[in-house]
């Protein structure tokens, strides 16, 4: 698992908040604007499940290592600004460039939902960590029904 620290780091680039060309990474909101500047769909798959891995090592920051152990899920630990605000350039560049899938009349309903799909998990992610009582984020996703699964 990351550490927090990293997980920081790596959230920032996710937004296109900092530069990590050194450390290979690729960026969620860079990817959005490479596709949208090409007219492409990306492949979001990849960059969803690192932003999840980098939104676990907050959660057990933030909520401890076993957070269902608070009945309540409060916890008097608050979230670091720089994972919030980066979480949140993440999900408004996301809904940004699935409007305009919705609003391209080339994109097919396909590439919509898979989009959707992924920030939804993104979502989902983050409103775990501030709800303050799940355990693991990927287990915890696996158990959702996904808005892609309910329409199959």
């Amino acid at each position: 698992m990351l550490s927090y620290e990293q997980a920081l780091q790596k959230l920032s680039h996710h937004a296109n908040l900092t530069d990590a060309k050194e450390e290979g990474w690729s960026s969620f909101v860079g990817t959005l604007f490479r596709a949208k500047t090409a007219g492409v769909i990306p492949d979001l798959r990849a960059p969803t499940e690192d932003l999840i891995s980098c939104l676990e090592a907050v959660n057990h920051q933030v909520n401890g290592q076993t957070p269902s152990a608070s009945v309540s899920g409060d916890n008097d630990q608050s979230i670091d600004r720089r994972a919030t605000y980066a979480v949140a350039c993440i999900i408004t560049s996301g809904v940004e460039f699935h409007l305009w899938v919705v609003d391209n009349v080339a994109a097919d309903g396909s590439a919509a939902l898979e989009i959707g799909t992924n920030l939804w998990r993104i979502s989902c992610a983050w409103e775990a960590v501030l709800a303050g009582d799940i355990d693991s984020l990927p287990e915890h996703l696996e158990l959702m029904p996904s808005p892609g699964r309910l329409q199959k």
